[in-house]
C-alpha cells in the first residue's frame, strides 16, 4: 500500500480530486491483480499498450498505445502517470506488484479524443540514466482534469532496460516549521512570511540514499511554483548545493529561507537531487509550503458542458479556494 501513494504524491501533476480517482484505479487491481474497472459499465476510455521501444543512448522509452473515448463528449487534455516497477514477474497471487521495486513514476500530458473515437499514439518516456539496467513493468493511468475520463493498463511481459546504476528511488521525509512538523504534501503546518523553513530526510526511512552518500556526493536544486498563479515558471529557485548528512540525528535538512517578495497563500516546493555528473539519481521531493495571511483563488470553473450551438446561455459555475469560507459563484 505504501507504494500506491509514493505512485499518486506529485503535486504540481494531481489534484486532491485527481488523487482519489488514481488511487480508486489502482485498488481496483489491488487483490486479483485484473483490470476489473474495464469491466464497469460506466467506462469513459479505453486505453490498450500496443508494444514499448527502448533506445538505451537517448533513454527514451517509447510507449505505443491507442485510446479510445467511449463517450458523447470530447474528453479533453488527458494526463498519463505511469509508473516503473523493477522486477523479473509479476505476483501471480494476490497484489501483482509484491515483491517489485516501485522505481520511478513519469508523467505526460497528451491533447484529448473526439467522442466515441480512437487514436493511436506514442509516449515518449524520459527514464533517468542511472536506474539498474534489468527488467521492468509498467502501470499506466491515463485522466483528465475532471476525473470523468480515466482508464489503467499495464504491461504484462518484462521490458529491459539499460542504465548505469546509482538510482535511489522515491525518498521519504518531512517538512518542518519551528517545532511544527508534518508530512511533505500534508500542507498542516502553517509559516510566518519571514520564518525559515526546512526539510528533514531521515536516514532511516531513506537508506539507499544513505548506502549512496557513504560512496558518493550528491547535490540538490529546489525550486518553489506558487499554486495561486499555477504558472509553470517557479516564483522563486535556490542555487545548487550539495546534500550534507548530520550523522548525530542521522538526517538529512534542507534549509529554505524565505525570499523578498515571497506572499501569503500555498506554494509547491520541488528538489531534484542530482549526482556529479548531473544525472537524476532519484524521485523528485515535492511539498507544499503554506504561508499564513488572507490568499485566495479561482480552484475551478464549470459550464457542465462542452458542446454549445450558437445562441446556447453558457451557466458557468466558479468555485473559489480560500482560507475562509466562499460559497460558490455563478
Amino acid at each position: 500500500m505504501k507504494n500506491i501513494f509514493k505512485f499518486i504524491k506529485k503535486p504540481r501533476i494531481v489534484s486532491m480530486k485527481l488523487l482519489f480517482t488514481l488511487l480508486a484505479l489502482i485498488l481496483s487491481n489491488f487483490i486479483l491483480g485484473i483490470n476489473t474497472y474495464a469491466q464497469s459499465p460506466d467506462k469513459t476510455l479505453n486505453l490498450e499498450i500496443i508494444n514499448t521501444t527502448f533506445d538505451a543512448e537517448s533513454s527514451i522509452l517509447n510507449l505505443n498505445y491507442e485510446i479510445t473515448n467511449l463517450t458523447d463528449s470530447f474528453s479533453g487534455d488527458l494526463r498519463y502517470v505511469t509508473a516503473l516497477y523493477m522486477g523479473d514477474e509479476l505476483n501471480k497471487d494476490g497484489y501483482i506488484y509484491d515483491g517489485l521495486e516501485l522505481v520511478a513514476n513519469i508523467d505526460e500530458i497528451t491533447i484529448g479524443v473526439n467522442p466515441f473515437a480512437s487514436k493511436k499514439d506514442v509516449l515518449k518516456l524520459k527514464i533517468p540514466k542511472s536506474i539498474n539496467s534489468g527488467n521492468y513493468f509498467l502501470r499506466i493511468v491515463v485522466t483528465d482534469d475532471t476525473t470523468k475520463y480515466s482508464d489503467l493498463a499495464y504491461t504484462t511481459e518484462p521490458i529491459y532496460l539499460e542504465g548505469i546504476g546509482g538510482y535511489i528511488g522515491s525518498l521519504n521525509g518531512y517538512f518542518i516549521v519551528g517545532e511544527e512538523e508534518g508530512f511533505l504534501m500534508e500542507g498542516r503546518v502553517m509559516a510566518q512570511p519571514d520564518q525559515d523553513v526546512q526539510i528533514t530526510l531521515p536516514l532511516d526511512e531513506n537508506v539507499k540514499l544513505e548506502k549512496y552518500l557513504e560512496k558518493e556526493k550528491a547535490f540538490y536544486e529546489t525550486s518553489v511554483y506558487s499554486v495561486n498563479d499555477r504558472q509553470d515558471a517557479p516564483v522563486h529557485y535556490y542555487d545548487r548545493e550539495e546534500l550534507i548528512v548530520d550523522n548525530e540525528l542521522r538526517k538529512i535538512n534542507i534549509n529554505l529561507e524565505p525570499w523578498d517578495e515571497i506572499k501569503s497563500g500555498p506554494y509547491d516546493v520541488i528538489i531534484k537531487i542530482y549526482n556529479e555528473n548531473n544525472e537524476i539519481i532519484s524521485e523528485n521531493i515535492y511539498a507544499r509550503w503554506l504561508v499564513e495571511g488572507f490568499t485566495s483563488r479561482f480552484n475551478s470553473m464549470e459550464t457542465g458542458t462542452n458542446f454549445y450551438q450558437v445562441n446556447d446561455t453558457a451557466d458557468i459555475q466558479v468555485q473559489i479556494a480560500s482560507f475562509f469560507q466562499i460559497e460558490n459563484q455563478k
